[in-house]
């Protein structure tokens, strides 16, 4: 069928990872009004063959700029991009890419489309990121390549190989972000605060879209009773284990009348102090908000948006943070910003005497999400971003 005689554009969408929830959201989105054709492009992991390609890919990269960073060498196995270029819908109209990841996907795929619409999603400043693991002196993390990785090189990076990597990384990252802003037609970013520091000065579009966010039908405020304080995330994260370190450390310490539950996967077998609970993993986030549990999440580690926030708000429930867990989101007056420990300290002492703090904040936190994570104002971004839907003047100001 030609372009020409097709009622719906197509959108060919390259993948590096298991589609997880935002990425969910966005195919659905872009199914709303188009044809969505998928391929995964793999890490080069375990095969010896793909494993040569990687590391010719970087040779070559040493002679060419910019030099390739190890998370994007992964991913640029020659076979590998060949059998993803030839896996694109010759009637795409917009290609989308999975992140920094795929830069020498993107290179080549320059050349063999240069008049297709490329947009990449690099999520967060990766730059950024390994930047302020290393500033902070914090651990690198694998991520969800973890699990296919020998156990004894996840714990190098933990040490000395992960210093090293994260000093590499930061060397070479800034550079394939500014490649990036010439070879694609727009680039998205989740955080403000992440766009405003990504360097290039190439013709891209930048935009930064949030998160999509569903609220809950339950009330947002607090039940009668006590209230329990949760956090929400697994230990294999660099910034959980930070943020669970600091808040067992605060039970033991403190040893508040209230209790802690840890929801998520939990790596470390290390003895909890009396106040705290691992329940682990749960199927339904929605079982942890029971209309009595506030969310305490301090975070220490700059970078993105947290998600367990987000989550939270759609739940009705209140949350605790400093500076750094809102960041990036426009929450203005939320009234349980505590950047001081004190504060943190007097409310989890005494949480009956905050209940009318908790419930303003579980409103304004509900309120916060309906409007600006609202799913119909990410998907028309998100088609927009792709060129699947024209700029409207209503558009305009209701992002505004």
């Amino acid at each position: 069928m030609s372009r020409a005689a097709r009622a719906r554009p197509i959108v060919q969408m390259i993948w590096t990872r298991p589609i997880e929830r935002v990425a969910i959201a966005v195919r659905a989105a872009v199914r709303e009004v188009a044809d969505v054709r998928e391929h995964l492009l793999p890490p080069a992991i375990g095969s010896a063959t793909a494993m040569l390609g990687i590391a010719w890919a970087w040779f070559c990269s040493l002679f060419r700029h910019p030099v390739l960073p190890l998370q994007c060498v992964l991913y640029a196995s020659p076979g590998a991009v060949r059998r993803a270029i030839a896996a694109i819908d010759p009637e795409a109209t917009t290609i989308y890419l999975d992140g920094v990841r795929t830069f020498a996907l993107l290179r080549r795929l320059r050349k063999v489309y240069p008049d297709k619409r490329i947009v990449v999603d690099l999520d967060d400043l990766m730059s950024r990121r390994v930047r302020l693991l290393r500033e902070g002196r914090f651990p690198l993390s694998a991520g969800y390549l973890t699990a296919a990785l020998p156990p004894t090189f996840v714990r190098w990076l933990t040490g000395g190989v992960g210093r090293m990597i994260l000093r590499y990384e930061e060397r070479t990252l800034p550079g394939v972000e500014a490649a990036i802003t010439h070879l694609a037609d727009a680039v998205v970013l989740v955080s403000s605060e992440d766009l405003t520091e990504m360097r290039g000065d190439g013709p891209a579009t930048r935009v930064s879209i949030l998160p999509m966010v569903t609220p809950t039908g339950r009330n947002p405020t607090l039940e009668p009773g006590p209230v329990r304080f949760i956090f929400a995330g697994t230990d294999t994260l660099t910034q959980n284990r930070l943020t669970i370190d600091y808040l067992t450390d605060l039970w033991a310490r403190e040893r508040p009348p209230v209790e802690l539950v840890l929801i998520g996967r939990r790596q470390r077998t290390t003895p909890l102090p009396d106040g705290v609970r691992a329940l682990g993993y749960i199927d339904d986030i929605a079982d942890a908000y029971d209309g009595r549990s506030v969310l305490l999440t301090p975070s220490l580690l700059r970078g993105g948006i947290k998600t367990k926030v987000l989550e939270a708000f759609a739940h009705g429930a209140p949350v605790i943070g400093n500076a750094i867990t809102f960041e990036a989101m426009p929450i203005g007056d939320y009234p349980l910003v505590c950047d001081g420990e004190d504060e943190l300290i007097a409310i989890i002492r005494n949480p009956e005497a905050f209940r009318d703090r908790f419930a303003v904040a579980a409103r304004f936190g509900f309120d916060y999400v309906q409007h600006v994570h609202a799913p119909d104002v990410f998907a028309r971004k998100w088609r927009r971003v792709l060129g699947l839907e024209e700029e409207r003047a209503d558009v305009m100001a209701q992002s505004a």
